[in-house]
C-alpha cells in the first residue's frame, strides 16, 4: 500500500519518497546484465554504468551538502523546487555535467555501483530525522539556481536520479534493438 503523503510530516515524506526513488533506480540497474551494464549505445551516450558513477558521485555532493554549514533560510524552505522540479522532468533539455560529478569509469562491476548508491542514499536517510531541512546550505551550490535547503538538496538528488532513471530505461532499450 502506498502511503498517504497529504498525512505525513515532511521528514517522513521525505523519507518516503527517498525510498521509493532509491528502489525503482536500484531495479532498473538490475535489469541490466553484466556485459550490458558497461555498455554505451553511442560514442555519445553515457552507459548504464556510467549512469550509476554519475549517481553516486552527485549523491555524494548531496550529502556533504547536507553535513556542511548551514544557515536560517529568508524564503521559502522549498521555493526552489518550482525550478528544480521542471529543469529535471524535461528530457529533451540537456545539461552538462559538473566536473565533480563525470564518471571516471572506474567501478569494476555493476554491484559496486549499486552498493555504493546504497550506501550514500542510507546515510542521506541516516541524517534527515535529525536534521531541521528548512535550513540553508552553505558549503554547496547548484550550479544553476545557487544555494539550496537542505530539503531542496534531496529533492533535487531524487529528481535529478528521476532523470536518469529514464535514461537508464533509454538504454536499455536502445541496448536491445541493437543485439536484434
Amino acid at each position: 500500500m502506498l502511503p498517504n503523503l497529504k498525512n505525513m510530516t515532511p521528514t517522513e515524506e521525505t523519507l518516503s519518497e527517498i525510498h521509493k526513488n532509491t528502489d525503482a533506480v536500484l531495479k532498473e540497474f538490475l535489469e541490466f546484465d553484466g556485459d550490458s551494464f558497461f555498455l554505451k549505445p553511442s560514442a555519445q551516450e553515457w552507459s548504464a554504468a556510467e549512469v550509476g558513477e554519475h549517481l553516486v558521485l552527485v549523491g555524494k555532493h548531496v550529502l556533504k551538502a547536507l553535513i556542511g554549514s548551514a544557515l536560517p533560510t529568508n524564503r521559502g524552505f522549498d521555493e526552489k523546487l518550482a525550478l528544480l522540479r521542471p529543469a529535471m522532468a524535461n528530457q529533451d533539455q540537456k545539461f552538462e555535467a559538473p566536473a565533480i560529478a563525470i564518471p571516471q569509469s572506474i567501478h569494476q562491476n555493476r554491484h559496486d555501483i549499486v552498493d555504493e548508491l546504497k550506501s550514500v542514499r542510507q546515510e542521506i536517510t541516516k541524517l534527515v530525522p535529525g536534521m531541521d531541512l528548512s535550513l540553508t546550505c552553505m558549503d554547496a551550490k547548484h550550479p544553476r539556481v545557487g544555494n539550496l535547503t537542505r530539503y531542496e538538496w534531496i529533492y533535487f538528488d531524487i529528481y535529478h536520479a528521476e532523470r536518469h532513471l529514464h535514461q537508464l530505461r533509454t538504454v536499455a532499450q536502445k541496448l536491445k534493438e541493437q543485439s536484434v
